[in-house]
């Protein structure tokens, strides 16, 4: 892929979102997601509600942190920024593995604190569902359209 210097604009971002695998899609449309409930956990407080399944230091931080190269590597034209993405998700696939292996360490048993309860589900939510989604990303399709030039 050639270097590209492309002004950014919303349409041309449109254009490209548009060209791209359903896969890249429903990543960018996840991560954004992702990354809005964040903020919108504290505010509304549902937050500390789903700390047992996503854990305290969250592993929905890797998602927003993957969607800014996510977002911008078809109009710089640097196809090593997929790399970044995927990178960013097996971190955070990493750290739910040992919080997982580790969470009677981590996650006292008899607690109140809500920000060290452990629900047996969070190793789907910090392990397999980012794992799924750098899987996802490095399908041939995802591989074909991050190196076209078009």
């Amino acid at each position: 892929m050639t270097q590209r210097n492309v002004p950014f604009s919303f349409s041309v971002l449109a254009e490209e979102f548009s060209k791209a695998p359903r896969e890249y899609q429903a990543f960018v449309v996840f991560a954004a997601l992702v990354s809005l409930s964040i903020p919108l956990g504290h505010v509304f407080g549902y937050h500390t509600a789903l700390i047992p399944y996503i854990g305290w230091s969250s592993s929905l931080f890797f998602y927003v942190f993957a969607l800014i190269p996510a977002l911008s590597f078809r109009l710089s034209g640097n196809s090593k920024q997929l790399f970044a993405i995927k990178s960013m998700l097996w971190l955070g696939v990493l750290i739910g593995i040992i919080r997982v292996v580790f969470h009677d360490s981590f996650y006292p048993e008899a607690t109140s604190n809500p920000y060290l309860k452990y629900s047996v589900l969070q190793p789907l939510f910090t392990v397999v569902v980012p794992a799924a989604w750098a899987f996802l990303l490095g399908s041939k399709s995802v591989k074909n359209w991050s190196t076209s030039d078009s």
